[in-house]
């Protein structure tokens, strides 16, 4: 892990990580927390959100997060809906909007992570719990709301939020010396996944970011080589950098049209003969202003323009679109590096099959799928047939490059 700070990043290993997650699982079990219980998460993402999320993990104790932005009633109903026996608060603010359940803050006085600091872990018991854990027990419930209706809690098993990062990990090259960039807010289904288990899985590091505000200081200190986006955020950091564009005199304005010209040219395969030194005047600068590692940007959540693509594509930062739901545990389909067609949401994970059924709906079936809603028996019936397939309600167009058959490599677009 990775904390930005004033004077630079603290650096915490995971050796670190796993000692303070036995702490924070020790807390847990003081408040009484037994596996199968549910736990919810109600705060601003933070590696002391992750810390909560895996040592309630290694208890068999099942996760229902919260998003920090939800009114009181919509976070009331999750607590009710999921029989939370605890709810974790990251503020004195946030926990009055919860009533009924025991709360417990994650930071201040009395908090979990106060606590923490001084709890005595029973380690033959922490591993009896950890050992009685089963690949197909729920590991977490994920508040959807859809289109219509209350929210459905997404019910995902470890077995299927595991597959989703060993699939990944198979087909985009990752590894430990990759470092994350944590912004998105944790309780998506995204984050959580993408964002915090597949790099923990794979040993990489994972810096978080402050706040919004403090982003573009938190990406100089943390250097990322991957991030983890939506087509809003990317489109955001676009503006910032062409309305400072704007504002810069002629000359540099100029010659920040020549690179993004030359450089959109080579996007598209065409000849760029002035690249190598546009790239280096300006390209440069732009991808400093992430990092100055930075190599993989990963979308997802809505559909990527092209527009979007083109600009990062000009200053050689590559966006690999996804496609995923929170009833698939996050990403089913992502783009290769080696074969990004950026207008598609790429190819559909091995292990996954995929049909477009007659009127072009999205249907998928395989590991990634959830378990069904949580106390919904009717609304599960309907999302998943007789047949085992999850109907997403995404209209798709799809060109496979072989065949019809469900397990051929296929990419769509939504």
């Amino acid at each position: 892990m990775l904390l930005p700070g004033k004077d630079g990043c603290e650096a915490i290993s995971y050796t670190q990580v796993w000692g303070l997650v036995g702490r924070y699982a020790a807390v847990l079990s003081e408040e009484g927390l037994r596996a199968g219980d549910r736990v919810c998460i109600f705060a601003e993402g933070s590696h002391e959100w992750a810390l909560a999320d895996w040592a309630a993990r290694t208890l068999g104790v099942v996760v229902a997060p919260i998003y920090p932005t939800l009114p009181a009633d919509q976070a009331q109903y999750i607590v009710q809906d999921c029989g939370a026996k605890l709810a974790i608060a990251g503020s004195a603010e946030l926990a009055a909007k919860l009533s009924g359940v025991p709360i417990l803050l994650l930071r201040g006085p009395g908090s979990l992570v106060e606590r923490a600091e001084a709890v005595v872990v029973d380690e033959k018991a922490w591993n009896s719990s950890i050992e009685a854990i089963e690949p197909g027990d729920v590991s977490t419930i994920i508040y959807t709301s859809g289109t219509t209706g209350l929210p459905k809690g997404a019910m995902l098993s470890n077995r299927a939020c595991g597959w989703v990062c060993g699939a990944i990990l198979n087909n985009i090259p990752l590894s430990e010396a990759d470092t994350f960039f944590s912004f998105l807010p944790m309780a998506h289904v995204f984050e959580r996944i993408d964002g915090q288990i597949l790099p923990l899985s794979l040993g990489a590091t994972v810096g978080y970011c402050r706040s919004l505000m403090s982003m573009a200081g938190d990406l100089q200190k943390v250097r990322p080589t991957v991030i983890l986006c939506v087509p809003r955020v990317l489109e955001a950091l676009q503006e910032k950098v062409l309305d400072g564009v704007r504002k810069s005199p002629p000359m540099r304005r100029r010659l920040f049209a020549l690179a993004l010209a030359q450089g959109a040219r080579r996007f598209y395969g065409k000849a760029a003969p002035l690249f190598w030194l546009t790239d280096r005047l300006v390209g440069r600068k732009v991808r400093t202003g992430l990092g100055g590692r930075l190599r993989l940007l990963v979308a997802g959540g809505a559909a990527l323009p092209a527009s979007v693509a083109e600009f990062y594509g000009a200053f050689r930062l590559t966006i690999l679109q996804g496609y995923g739901l929170t009833e698939t545990s996050s990403g089913v389909a992502v783009n290769h590096p080696d074969r990004n067609k950026f207008w598609t949401v790429g190819e559909v994970l091995p292990g996954m099959e995929c049909e477009i059924a007659p009127d072009g709906e999205i249907l998928f079936r395989g590991p990634a799928c959830m378990e069904g809603y949580y106390n919904l028996p009717e609304e599960t019936a309907a999302a998943i047939d007789d047949q085992g397939w999850f109907h997403t309600g995404t209209s798709a167009s799809s060109k496979a490059s072989t065949s019809r058959s469900p397990t051929a490599r296929r990419t769509f677009s939504c």
